[in-house]
């Protein structure tokens, strides 16, 4: 759960949970509907029973990926680019070894419906969640960010997802027009800014 600290700088800028819809590439938001929760224009989502138990469930599943993998997870809330103040990211965890970060780990739970979306002994993951693992390796300089998900409640996976540099160009891209042209300016986006 966000602190009140963390939902105050959320609304600065683009977190790695709103990439996705700000480039038009999730199924479930829009890029209008960051556009007007960053102007409290609309009150955030404030969450269902499918976040509910995501949320209770992100404990046990990162605890299952640390014993598995023999690592120390870390939570280091909300960070924010070191160049670049609208690029915002709160990993679920950092994979902390030797005194230093290693990797990214988000921590998902998906219903048995969306099995399909998940490879199984390949890296397919849904599109939106990638673009998620890319914007957290690109405001904590990390190469690489592990994905742990339970599926249906009893199916575990692991997904391991390299950084890559000309993908977060287009982000980027796409999220600082997003950010100075329709936020800082007050004028919503419009379908020709969507979809990579």
């Amino acid at each position: 759960m966000l602190t009140p600290e963390q939902i105050e700088l959320r609304k600065t800028g683009i977190g790695s949970s709103e990439i996705a819809a700000v480039c038009g590439i999730d199924k479930y938001r829009k890029p209008l509907d960051v556009y007007l929760e960053k102007l409290g224009l609309v009150e955030s989502f404030q969450g269902n029973n499918f976040t509910y138990w995501g949320t209770k469930l992100e404990k046990p599943i990162a605890e299952h990926y640390a014993e598995t993998n023999l690592v120390e997870l870390i939570e280091v809330g909300t960070l924010v680019h070191p160049e670049c103040s609208f690029i915002l990211a709160t990993p679920d965890r950092i994979v902390h070894e030797d005194g230093a970060w290693r990797k990214c780990l988000e921590v998902k739970t998906a219903n048995a419906w969306s099995k399909k979306s998940w490879g199984v002994g390949s890296d397919e993951i849904p599109e939106n969640y990638f673009a998620q693992c890319q914007w957290e390796m690109l405001v904590t300089g990390l190469n690489e960010c592990d994905l742990a998900v339970l599926i249906g409640g009893n199916d575990y996976r692991e997904y391991q997802i390299k950084r890559d540099d000309e993908l977060l160009e287009v982000l980027v891209e796409k999220a600082t027009v997003f950010w100075n042209e329709h936020v800082m300016k007050g004028i919503p986006p419009n379908e020709r800014h969507a979809r990579l």
